[in-house]
């Protein structure tokens, strides 16, 4: 298997940083923005409280518990449910082969901020960029990256990359901090950030998408905290380990926003163009809006290779942790080497990101697919699965056992009843906007019916 963490810190480190990823810096401060603004905050640190931290406890203890990988850590709790392990690792491997692409360009544009080659006209220059050779090239070096990193093994691979990956993404999100607050401007940024809109609570949909913010940052339905908790030595604690992981997270996304939206609002400043029409999230503020503004900060072309070099670590922390997912089942399931396995993913990995490196608009359609709704499906199976079937009282008391502070009755509640009823309202929500949603649905309820009958006929 490549061995397990050699302290608590690396695996710890490990946990951020595969919870730590792009959607950190671009999604997050868009998400406050439009919901609320400070007044998001509330509905947000509820759902970490009450969803977050209780799933990222199910996952830990579940991979603390079994010693196992995803697939087979629920087979040895439940099992007729192995499918739905896979089903994680498959769906995050899908994930992986177009967040590499997306990475790829983080890397070229590092290169170009040597000297701001995207010019006056950043959205002209992505589009030429991506219809180049450059995209492909990128993709496979970001894959040999992760190639390297994972074949290494656990200790020599993944905990000594997080242990400089996730402490230099806090140093490098802090100096863009600093630097940004000094800036003309930064003020009005700020305040389109947390000035808060208390009536915007009365929605129900923003706090859905304070729910599904907090589910999708922090990985859950990845399979990746459960095999990332069964490399940790037995009796590890969960409670505070789950916490720890899940505020860093948080953490951090809260502090990139201060980053994002004081340089937004000295672009707004200098150029007399609203903040509204600056504001953006995904791929269009990292590569299209971000250079606009990078074009008129003051040492701007050290901002630009700061704030690529934070893409790049905030990706590679979180794709090394998808391929691993991917790897150790297959390493612990078929008894292969960690050295042939991880090639033959690296291979398959190339050639399915091809097409996303040819033509970047089938990276839109596949996310929609796979994270939109494939996660939170998993997530919803996962928390029925664990909470019913399984019985969440039993893991809460092996939680309790290696943990110093211990989690009660509510934890139980949350698992059984709360998350499934807000992963189900989402899921339902996205039904109505894709019917044919209702086939896998189905294939889900008659696995998880066919995992209750078995266990209690």
């Amino acid at each position: 298997m490549g061995g397990g963490w050699t302290t608590r810190t690396g695996f710890i480190l490990a946990a951020i940083g595969a919870a730590i990823g792009l959607g950190n810096i671009w999604r997050f401060p868009y998400m406050v923005y439009e919901n609320g603004g400070g007044a998001f905050l509330v509905p947000y640190f509820l759902a970490l409280f009450l969803i977050g931290i209780p799933m990222m406890m199910l996952e830990l203890g579940v991979g603390g518990k079994t010693g196992a990988t995803t697939p087979l850590a629920i087979k040895k709790t439940v099992r007729e449910s192995e499918f739905l392990g896979w089903w994680a690792a498959i769906n995050g491997f899908i994930v992986l082969t177009y967040y590499i692409v997306i990475l790829g360009w983080a890397l070229s544009y590092l290169g170009y901020s040597f000297t701001l080659a995207w010019g006056r006209e950043p959205n002209l220059f992505f589009g030429q960029f991506l219809g180049s050779y450059y995209p492909l090239i990128a993709m496979l070096i970001v894959w040999a990256i992760n190639f390297i990193i994972v074949r290494a093994g656990v200790e020599d691979g993944l905990e000594k990359t997080n242990k400089f990956f996730v402490p230099a993404l806090w140093i490098i999100v802090i100096m863009m901090v600093v630097g940004s607050l000094t800036l003309e401007g930064a003020s009005s940024g700020l305040r389109w950030y947390l000035k808060p809109d208390f009536s915007s609570l009365l929605d129900p949909n923003i706090w859905m998408n304070a729910c599904g913010q907090v589910f999708f940052s922090l990985s859950l339905a990845f399979g990746t905290m459960i095999t990332y908790a069964s490399y940790q030595p037995k009796n590890s604690d969960v409670a505070k380990n789950a916490s720890i992981i899940a505020l860093a997270n948080c953490g951090f996304s809260l502090l990139a926003g201060f980053a994002i939206f004081s340089t937004l609002g000295h672009m707004s400043f200098v150029s007399g163009m609203p903040i509204t029409d600056l504001i953006e999230e995904g791929t269009a503020l990292a590569f299209i809006t971000f250079p606009a503004v990078l074009n008129i900060l003051p040492f701007s072309i050290i901002f630009s290779i700061l704030f690529f070099i934070l893409l790049i670590f905030a990706g590679l922390s979180s794709s090394v942790s998808l391929l691993e997912t991917t790897a150790g089942p297959i390493i612990e399931k078929f008894n292969m080497s960690r050295e042939k396995t991880v090639l033959i993913l690296t291979l398959v990995g190339c050639l399915m990101s091809l097409p996303f490196a040819l033509s970047a608009g089938n990276i839109g359609f596949v996310d929609e697919i796979v994270s939109t709704y494939g996660l939170p499906l998993i997530g919803f199976a996962e928390v029925m699965i664990f909470g019913w079937v399984y019985g969440a009282n039993k893991l809460r008391s092996y939680i309790n056992e290696v943990s110093d502070f211990k989690i009660g009755r509510w934890w139980t509640w949350m698992i059984k009843i709360v998350i499934p009823v807000v992963l189900g309202y989402g899921i339902l929500g996205n039904i109505l906007k894709q019917p044919g949603l209702v086939i896998v649905l189905v294939i889900i309820l008659a696995a998880i019916l066919a995992s209750i009958n078995s266990r209690f006929s």
